[in-house]
């Protein structure tokens, strides 16, 4: 279990986060909405263990994270930034491979692990190919296979900050798919995404973050409706559930307040 307790955090007198507290559950794809600057990136850092809150405090199974050692948090929490700073020429299987590092497997294991993710990944035709030429998307696959080159058989969490981005919609769903696999496996997912339909389909529980508060949490069906979305984008939204799964309508010039 993942405990987030009363989390606050002030940056230049801005509420970032305001007494956030959320109980997070393996083998559980929780899925983290909200507008831009509601405060997704620092709470999943948080949780990770990236960032310091002014306030309230992050447990793992019971134990305080920061204290934990970091060897032992890197064979159980994975986690993808929103940003990945890489300048160097390496291909894309070297960068996978970066991810399983933790794991102290031989060099011959290392490569497995690294052509499999790229394999699940469909980068295969790309392993040799230079990171830095590869297309927004493309680059985005490589990140997240290099995340579940690390997650191993000790692996309790995947902590991810818009792991869709730039991704084409076969790719989207591929990635999605995946981690709905290591979630049947037990892994616990925490993942930041931009589209309720697709949060719909394949999420356990959503989380609603606006202005550094929890609008809403619980099931996609509780959560995402017609006021909680229209609440949380500053705009009317109509949700409409179908046996297929949500459909939203929205317009700009029908804005409603914040």
């Amino acid at each position: 279990m993942l405990q987030l307790d009363s989390l606050r955090v002030r940056h230049g007198g801005h509420a970032c986060l305001d007494d956030v507290s959320l109980t997070l559950q393996e083998a559980e794809l929780t899925i983290l909405l909200g507008p831009n600057g509601a405060g997704k990136s620092t709470l999943l850092q948080l949780a990770a263990g990236l960032q310091e809150a002014d306030s309230g405090t992050v447990s793992l199974d019971g134990q305080p994270l920061a204290a934990l050692a970091l060897e032992w948090r890197a064979l159980r929490l994975a986690v993808l930034l929103q940003r990945q700073q890489l300048n160097f020429a390496f291909s894309a299987e070297q960068v996978v491979a970066l991810g399983a590092y933790p794991l102290q497997l031989s060099d011959a294991d290392t490569l497995k692990v690294a052509q499999l993710r790229l394999a699940e990944l469909e980068l295969q035709p790309h392993a040799d190919q230079d990171y830095l030429t590869l297309s927004g998307g493309e680059q985005q696959r490589v990140q997240l296979a290099r995340v579940l080159a690390q997650c191993g058989t000790d692996c309790r969490w995947l902590l991810l900050d818009e792991p869709l981005a730039a991704m084409d919609l076969r790719h989207q769903h591929l990635a999605l798919h995946l981690l709905r696999q290591r979630v049947a496996a037990g892994v616990g997912v925490l993942a930041v995404l931009h589209d309720p339909v697709l949060a719909a389909q394949y999420a356990d529980r959503v989380v609603l973050l606006k202005e550094g508060r929890v609008l809403a949490d619980g099931a996609p069906r509780e959560v995402l409706d017609s006021a909680n979305l229209s609440a949380l984008y500053g705009l009317q939204v109509q949700a409409h559930w179908h046996p297929q799964g949500l459909q939203l309508q929205s317009r700009l010039d029908q804005a409603v307040g914040p």
